[in-house]
């Protein structure tokens, strides 16, 4: 009996129908998603506990500093960016657009109590980085050992 043959592209025929039938048939259809959902789901940000406090950090490339906008309630952190048109290009005639104008949006549970009133937030190459002092009650203390 002769082994068959290992045909790659066929492989990946087989693997690209199985993908479009999960996309389609699954809990989510990519086609029916906003596109401002889609732009949340891909905001990415990093959150790191420095200690006394914790530091968050948003990608939003394109995202003008006046069209951010941040809030804290409830141990939420809301970061909304807006991603206008450029004004250089107006009324030109797209041969393709996969960059459209939408808002990112992205809220995220903040694992301690922190101080909104003493928080910073500044914005470079497209990185938001937002700064969170912690409550002094929840802030790590340290004992000294001494000999006795």
């Amino acid at each position: 009996m002769e082994k068959p043959r290992f045909d790659p592209l066929s492989e990946f025929a087989a693997l690209r129908d199985i993908m479009r039938e999960l996309a389609e048939q699954g809990p989510i259809d990519p086609r029916k998603v906003p596109p401002a959902a889609l732009a949340s789901l891909l905001t990415p940000l990093d959150i790191m506990d420095l200690g006394d406090a914790i530091v968050v950090q948003v990608n939003l490339p394109g995202v003008d500093v006046a069209d951010v906008d941040i809030s804290l309630k409830d141990n939420l952190l809301t970061v909304i960016g807006e991603v206008k048109p450029d004004a250089d290009y107006e009324g030109a005639v797209y041969l393709r657009r996969e960059r459209r104008i939408t808002k990112l949006i992205r809220t995220v549970p903040i694992p301690a109590a922190v101080e909104a009133a003493r928080s910073q937030a500044s914005m470079r190459n497209g990185v938001l980085t937002i700064k969170l002092p912690k409550l002094a009650s929840v802030a790590p203390k340290t004992i000294k050992v001494t000999v006795s």
